[in-house]
């Protein structure tokens, strides 16, 4: 009677929960599969779970205000202006483009280097000395002085003779003499005897001086 009644209450039980016997066994079969698979190695794929950060939108800023026409400002370079070094002339140099010549009859003007500064654009003149006309060669030597003669007396006479546009001499300046008569007697030959051509500047007769030295000699 004991063992009939227990049983009856056992089964009685079972019938009235089914849902509790599904979740036992799906819990065993579970458990005997992670057994079996532990001892083969196995190792079921986990699928992957993407978890993704919640991303932030960041709010656009407001464009700037549209800019003002201002007036253009020009750039203004600086500068500093120092003064020119002063350089100390000793003395200014006058270069001369073309030839010099100084005419010792009629002097121009002088320019500041004591020259005169002949103009660039002529050609420089040709200038001719006065020469002895050998027409007149016999004539060039002077008397002997008597007195100078009788003494046996022997002499030398320089001078500076001006020869006119004509070939005359129109003065005699004395450079040096052995003594008075003889620079006398030369004076007086000269300017009554003595004939030249005249000097020349480009080709026309023009007065010019020559220097005419005169021996006196006995036996001449």
């Amino acid at each position: 009677m004991q063992v009939q009644s227990y049983s009856g209450q056992r089964y009685q039980g079972s019938t009235h929960h089914p849902v509790a016997m599904g979740a036992i066994i799906v819990v065993h079969a579970a458990a005997l599969t992670a057994l079996l698979m532990a001892k083969s190695g196995y190792i079921p794929d986990i699928p992957a779970i993407l978890i993704a950060d919640p991303i932030s939108i960041d709010q656009a800023d407001p464009p700037p205000p549209p800019p003002t026409d201002e007036p253009d400002t020009p750039h203004v370079k600086s500068r500093i202006d120092t003064p020119d070094r002063q350089v100390k002339s000793v003395q200014d140099e006058v270069v001369l483009s073309g030839p010099t010549t100084i005419d010792p009859l009629s002097p121009g003007p002088l320019d500041g280097a004591g020259t005169k500064a002949a103009d660039p654009s002529l050609p420089a003149p040709v200038l001719v000395d006065p020469r002895v006309d050998p027409r007149f060669a016999d004539a060039l030597q002077p008397p002997y002085p008597p007195a100078k003669q009788r003494l046996g007396e022997e002499g030398r006479v320089s001078v500076k003779v001006l020869v006119g546009t004509d070939g005359r001499v129109k003065a005699v300046t004395l450079l040096s003499a052995t003594d008075d008569a003889f620079f006398a007697a030369t004076e007086r030959q000269a300017l009554r005897y003595w004939r030249f051509r005249p000097a020349t500047r480009d080709g026309v007769p023009v007065e010019g001086w020559r220097t005419m030295t005169v021996r006196f000699e006995i036996g001449r």
